[in-house]
């Protein structure tokens, strides 16, 4: 396995982040790393590294936002060969409150969060979508896919778009329920989860 590890962002990266980079490439010698940056804003930069993926000598590409950290282990890679699109999960903070980015389809196209309580046993386990801040996927799926890979349509984000694009393909957009990033904005959503549960 040789990993394309890439970075789209239109400004810089979380702190922590940088230091999860680091842990990393140390972890991972022989990954090709690299921040992203594009003022063209999150559609075109994940379209652009795709493309910079399949001209490389890499099997798998890994894109995490650079408002997303992984935890500093490389078990998500673990099941890499196995699963075409395997991501791990992280929090969005929404209208109903701190949601994990699971997401269902609904019979309208609509999209929803999966509550905890409805997953699977399993720690790997298949979902309609899930956000694209911590994504593994294989070459040959990323083949797979027609250009645009990645587009805003009918309202949805990039994220929704892409994983029915990967259904579309035929293939399954899985979720590993144990590696669990933080998803940084002004303040940590996991630390908000926290706080607010004590309220």
């Amino acid at each position: 396995m040789k990993v394309f590890l890439r970075i789209p962002t239109a400004d810089g990266i979380d702190r922590e982040l940088t230091r999860w980079l680091v842990w990393f490439a140390r972890e991972m010698p022989d990954a090709d790393i690299d921040i992203h940056c594009s003022c063209w804003g999150v559609v075109e930069n994940r379209n652009q590294i795709c493309q910079q993926f399949l001209h490389s000598d890499c099997t798998h590409l890994w894109m995490v936002d650079a408002d997303t950290v992984p935890p500093k282990n490389l078990n998500l890679l673990e099941h890499a060969d196995e699963f075409p699109c395997l991501n791990g999960i992280y929090q969005h903070l929404t209208m109903e409150g701190l949601v994990w980015d699971t997401w269902f389809r609904m019979p309208d196209k609509n999209y929803a969060p999966i509550p905890q309580r409805r997953w699977p046993k399993e720690r790997l386990f298949n979902v309609d979508a899930v956000g694209c801040g911590c994504m593994v996927l294989q070459r040959e799926l990323v083949e797979a896919i027609q250009e645009p890979r990645f587009e805003m349509r009918d309202g949805k984000g990039e994220d929704f778009h892409f994983c029915e694009r990967v259904t579309e393909a035929g293939y399954k957009v899985m979720v590993d329920r144990d590696y669990r990033c933080d998803h940084q904005k002004d303040v940590s959503l996991r630390l908000l989860s926290r706080i607010t549960k004590g309220i």
